[in-house]
């Protein structure tokens, strides 16, 4: 197959316009997201309503670059099956917006009332903690991570849209939007500009993964860790930043499962494609709860009270009503999927890969819910799921507006795929890899 009649056939299978049914979907979800914001606020007030908010943008500001993560890893490991999932990993930048709005609102609201941000209240922090701990400042480094992780992000994903819009007929086939004409205008010879992307794409691609693991493990100890100020754990960052990679390779993998028969993607993300990509969701889930547990180990065998309270309130007093939470979280994010994926069949099969995907999504949301969630609802020994002033409330408050965050987010995805080529056709090693006939089924 010539390059041009697979161009023809990446365009003739990227979608034109957003269905109506995802549309229905973004408007309702988005109205729980503000009911849940109101529940949240009528029933455990402020401090309820900014954890529902934290948990949300810390999981939907990783989403907005792990995307683009994810496309870097393929290219740095020259991965050939991987190439068709790059621009539908790509694509998951529309969650960086939704994140760093959700991120200001905290921001605004904990310098209105200081309950979202218990270290305010800590006048004797100890090891410097004084002098880390202050707000101007913190507002600074957290801009500052989300700055410098994002642009390079950003930089990468220019270059590879650049790279695709080399090809005549993109630009003449999509509809004439702000991207089209932006990349169009940006070079004068298509071979010339395509090399210089390969080469800045080779280059940006280390530099995405190395920034995103130093500046998410930073922002993990600002945003989080750093709401029990006399609470640390080394390897924190990176279960964070493991546990951003992990999900956002299942949303691919919901996703690719449902882009796949609607799109007639079927040539480019046959079985063994799906396969391949459910195996690698395999060796997340590995290294995900290695770092869970190597974390875990370190505090249980240093057998520190400053380091054991946080996990003994979370996973072991049963006085609190976290801990059944917790098992239900490590199932999600590990047990379950460690099963299933075991199978072949659950690998090959759309709906179970799908199924195993939104709990893996579920159990790392409730794994960033209990580590935010205590700090700030304080919830009394003795009360119960299912008591008033407990968790149940504000859980449920937090899951509408993490569903109205997929949910509008899953409208701006689909929105950007009708702007861009929905296979990365300037690649030279898809288009090489699809030409040999080596992505058929």
């Amino acid at each position: 197959m010539t390059s041009r009649n697979l161009a023809t056939e990446v365009l003739d299978a990227t979608p034109t316009a957003v269905p109506s049914a995802v549309r229905l979907a973004a408007i309702l979800t988005a109205v729980a997201a503000l009911i849940g914001l109101v529940l949240a606020f009528a029933t455990s007030g402020a401090a309820a309503t900014l954890a529902a908010i934290l948990v949300c943008a810390v999981l939907t500001i990783g989403y907005g670059i792990v995307g683009i993560l994810i496309s870097a890893i393929f290219e740095l490991t020259n991965a050939k099956w991987g190439r068709a999932y790059r621009r539908l990993a790509e694509a998951g930048v529309v969650f960086m917006p939704i994140g760093l709005l959700l991120l200001a609102a905290y921001m605004i609201g904990t310098a209105v009332t200081t309950q979202g941000l218990p270290w305010v209240h800590h006048e004797h922090l100890s090891g410097g903690k004084h002098l880390w701990l202050v707000r101007g400042f913190w507002d600074l480094r957290i801009l500052a991570y989300l700055a410098l992780s994002y642009g390079l992000a950003l930089s990468f994903l220019y270059f590879s849209l650049l790279r695709d819009f080399t090809i005549p007929e993109v630009a003449k086939r999509l509809p004439r939007s702000f991207i089209n004409r932006w990349l169009t205008g940006h070079f004068a010879d298509p071979q010339q500009t395509r090399a210089r992307c390969e080469s800045r794409l080779k280059v940006l691609a280390p530099a995405v993964a190395f920034v995103y693991a130093v500046a998410f493990s930073f922002l993990a100890i600002d945003l989080i860790m750093a709401l029990d100020p006399d609470w640390f754990s080394t390897l924190f960052g990176g279960w964070y930043f493991i546990g951003n990679l992990f999900s956002g390779l299942a949303l691919l993998a919901i996703a690719a499962m449902s882009l796949r028969n609607r799109c007639g993607l079927q040539r480019f993300l046959p079985e063994a494609r799906q396969s391949d990509l459910a195996t690698l969701l395999f060796a997340f889930c590995l290294l995900n709860i290695d770092f869970f547990w190597s974390q875990y180990l370190t505090i249980w065998y240093g057998n520190l009270p400053e380091e054991t309270g946080w996990l003994i309130e979370r996973a072991v007093d049963d006085s609190l009503p976290w801990a059944k939470l917790s098992w239900v979280s490590l199932s999600a994010f590990f047990i379950i999927p460690f099963v299933a994926l075991l199978f072949r069949r659950v690998k090959r099969n759309r709906v179970l890969l799908t199924t195993v995907s939104v709990v893996v999504v579920a159990g790392i949301f409730l794994a960033r819910f209990l580590e935010i969630a205590p700090e700030l609802l304080h919830v009394e020994p003795g009360t119960g799921l299912l008591d008033g002033g407990g968790p149940l409330g504000l859980l449920l408050s937090t899951i509408l507006l993490f569903a109205g965050c997929v949910g509008v987010g899953g409208f701006f995805y689909y929105s950007l795929l009708t702007k861009v080529p929905i296979m990365p056709i300037g690649d030279e090693v898809f288009t090489r890899e699809c030409g040999s006939g080596e992505h058929a089924a």
